[in-house]
């Protein structure tokens, strides 16, 4: 996991490190509509698989040869806060954090591939049917929301780690609800919110779980992490065309995550405390 490296190497500023390493994740996936939108209009779908390929190769190429160099590479133990939670109480954590990783993963997902789909919808009237103006709506909203994540880093910097986790639940929570009804312009802030929040959230989501898993598990932790993260990507994707199906629009999907939502923000309540992340640093660094 590149977000466990980044822990691993950063001595200061963690989340400020997280959010920087999240935000060219995020371009990522602006970028994925915004250039296979242009590569199907311009040249041919094919174009939309052949050019990210030969990019993903030669980029796998490149960081082979300078890891093998030794020009990068961990330079450390991950930091792990000392905290009063105790056994049972990092296990709940632990627990807790998983659970909300999962819903996390969902959100993420169905909004990727629901949004695309609802822009075409929604703004058909403003894109005049060009699916290269969907895509750079698409990347509009992701490329803010990673900028949003610096915000996210720095508050995790500054303040209580569970804090800064729960009030981008509560963002997330009644924006979905609109979500289902609104249109027109709104409907792009709208989402441009609710991706940054949940962006904002993912430097404090790394830190809290980094915080409470021992640091001998921390590969293991971040691993099924990972695993619920993306593994539930065929079930958002799965639940996106099932609903569209039933329904013949998004309403109920985003009334079922705005409700997964809501819940997700009663279990973090039972989340136990824990400090900015600057902290955890800087306890390392006086060791």
């Amino acid at each position: 996991s590149s977000d466990l490296w980044v822990i691993r190497s950063a001595r200061r500023s963690v989340g400020m490190a997280l959010a920087l390493n999240g935000i060219f994740g995020l371009l990522g996936v602006g970028l994925a509509a915004l250039v296979s939108g242009g590569l199907i209009d311009f040249l041919s779908w094919r174009a939309a698989f052949i050019v990210p390929g030969v990019i993903s190769v030669a980029t796998g190429l490149v960081m082979w040869g300078v890891v093998a160099a030794g020009r990068i590479g961990e330079t450390g133990a991950a930091p792990t806060a000392e905290n009063s939670a105790g056994y049972d109480g990092r296990v709940r954590a632990v627990v807790i954090l998983l659970l909300t990783v999962s819903v996390t993963g969902i959100v993420f997902q169905a909004m990727q591939t629901v949004m695309p789909k609802l822009f075409a919808g929604r703004l058909a009237d403003v894109f005049d049917d060009r699916v290269f103006g969907v895509g750079a709506s698409v990347f509009a909203v992701y490329a803010f929301s990673a900028l949003a994540q610096l915000l996210g880093g720095a508050l995790s910097d500054r303040l209580p780690l569970k804090l800064v986790y729960l009030m981008s639940w509560v963002i997330q929570a009644p924006l979905l609800w609109l979500m289902a009804q609104i249109g027109g312009a709104p409907l792009v802030l709208l989402a441009l919110v609710l991706v940054s929040s949940n962006a904002a959230s993912l430097p404090a989501e790394n830190m809290l779980l980094a915080h409470f898993t021992p640091a001998k598990h921390h590969g293991l932790a971040f691993g099924v992490k990972f695993v619920l993260a993306f593994g539930l990507a065929p079930v958002a994707i799965e639940l996106v065309a099932l609903i569209q199906r039933l329904t013949g629009s998004f309403e109920v999907l985003f009334m079922l995550l705005g409700t997964a939502a809501v819940a997700v923000i009663a279990v973090l309540s039972l989340l136990p405390s824990a400090g900015p992340g600057r902290r955890a640093t800087d306890a390392v660094a006086a060791e």
